[in-house]
């Protein structure tokens, strides 16, 4: 190094000042490698590291909370990444490798990603206080002809499963007013503008408003919920351990609203789990 480090007498051999410089810089070094390795054993084993999700609002706010309060507990040291989105930018975010995977109420666009069956939520009617739903036991869907309706925007999923079923069903709406957000949606059905209809997992955030849910029925309708990622980019085991408790959170018995179900494993032919790849079946049960 160019510079004397150690004195040496018959006696003794000491470290000079610069000899002290050089100790304390490879003790360093030393305990940034020993973490390091630490870190990346962590890493490999699913202790550390980080995993990030995108998810519609919905479901961030009401699906997601208990299955990663079950993962925090779990592993401790990974760090958490939620994002929302609509269901057209969490497909995105996941083709782009932005997150891990997505958690949304459709199946992909895209052919190479893959979704997993998660979860079920039924539809509700969402009425304004006094409004003569209020106290039903349930509402049948043919009865929502001529109201006044609060419509989500096109770029809903909500608005194009509602848009859906009015149509199979033969129902024509009253005046309409759109809002793109549901807490705008429940506002607005709070003031009078009209009724609505929205899924399960969205009903506890429009509580705030003061408006009702009563159950809709005949026919009762059910969406689905999925996990969507891609197969050519690898999970780490961090996120791989997320995945399983999400799609394990049925027999784990995470708690989610009423009107909603988690689905159990997807299992091949020979009872092995496995992915589902669907383009169709955006609504679940129409029999009730």
């Amino acid at each position: 190094m160019g510079v004397r480090l150690l004195e040496r007498t018959t006696r003794r051999v000491h470290p000079t000042a610069e000899g002290e410089q050089v100790i304390a810089l490879a003790r360093h070094t030393v305990a940034e490698v020993d973490r390091a390795l630490a870190h990346l054993d962590g890493y490999l084993q699913g202790s550390r590291g980080s995993v990030s999700l995108a998810a519609l609002p919905s479901l961030a706010a009401c699906l997601l909370p208990p299955v990663l309060a079950e993962y925090r507990r779990e592993r401790p040291d990974v760090a958490l990444t939620v994002v929302d989105g609509l269901a057209r930018q969490v497909e995105v975010m996941v083709g782009a490798g932005e997150v891990d995977f997505a958690v949304s109420s459709r199946p992909p666009d895209v052919d190479r990603l893959v979704s997993i069956p998660i979860a079920t939520d039924r539809f509700y009617a969402l009425c304004p206080p006094g409004h003569a739903w209020v106290g039903r036991e349930s509402v049948a869907w043919a009865e929502l002809a001529g109201s006044d309706f609060v419509q989500f925007t096109a770029q809903s999923s909500i608005r194009t499963l509602v848009d859906d079923a009015l149509l199979a069903g033969e129902v024509s709406l009253g005046r309409t007013t759109q809002a793109s957000s549901v807490v705008s949606v429940a506002g607005l059905v709070a003031a009078g503008a009209g009724v609505t209809v929205v899924p399960a997992l969205v009903g506890p955030l429009t509580s705030f408003s003061g408006a009702h849910l009563v159950p809709l029925v005949e026919p009762v309708l059910t969406r689905q919920i999925w996990v969507v990622r891609d197969p050519l980019r690898p999970l780490s085991r961090a996120a791989l351990a997320l995945l399983e408790v999400i799609t394990g959170a049925r027999e784990r018995g995470l708690v989610l609203p009423a009107g909603c179900a988690w689905v159990g494993r997807a299992r091949d032919a020979k009872g092995e789990e496995c992915p589902t790849r669907t383009t169709s079946g955006l609504l679940g049960d129409h029999s009730g």
